[in-house]
């Protein structure tokens, strides 16, 4: 679930994430995870997002991001309430596991939108807050910033391949860590 970092074609962090479960025997060669994630939207939309993946069966794990959209014009004062009212939602519909990821330092290069970076390094803290907060499952906080690397975005925002697999590998790396989807 999220933005355009999960919804962008082609979206290299669930292919290497797919890639990371195949080779472990986690995922079957011609199975895939659900990405619900829709670009452009704000938390508000991405907290829907959890509806149309209920469409597919029922969720056990979900990998999202969420309220970069929203830090684009601001920091977002209401996204950790629609963060905690989500948690809560996929918690009495059986989720149990949320992997939260904290956006990589936008920019090319990294941290030189200044005005996002600013917004976002309000917010993420609070979001944090509530994810370690949760209650009914685990809420996993992955911050991307130490793996995001010059290369990994041509446009300050999305990841390269080469930000996909840092991405990915740190996702799945906290994936094996908790035994989620092993």
């Amino acid at each position: 679930m999220g933005e355009s970092f999960y919804a962008m074609a082609p979206q290299y962090i669930q292919q290497r994430i797919q890639e990371n479960a195949r080779n472990a025997g986690a995922l079957g060669q011609g199975e895939s995870y659900r990405n619900v994630a829709i670009s452009g939207q704000p938390m508000s939309v991405v907290a829907g997002e959890y509806d149309t993946a209920l469409q597919g069966g029922p969720v056990k794990a979900v990998i999202m991001d969420g309220g970069g959209i929203d830090c684009m014009s601001s920091s977002c004062s209401s996204c950790p309430g629609t963060f905690e009212t989500l948690l809560n939602k996929m918690a009495s519909n059986g989720v149990q596991d949320v992997i939260y990821t904290r956006y990589p330092e936008p920019g090319n290069p990294p941290g030189s939108d200044t005005t996002l970076k600013n917004n976002l390094d309000t917010l993420m803290p609070k979001m944090e807050q509530v994810c370690a907060a949760a209650s009914g499952l685990r809420c996993h906080w992955v911050d991307l910033r130490p793996v995001w690397q010059n290369g990994d975005t041509n446009d300050g925002l999305h990841p390269t391949q080469s930000g996909g697999e840092h991405c990915g590998d740190a996702i799945w790396a906290r994936m094996v860590e908790e035994c989620i989807a092993q």
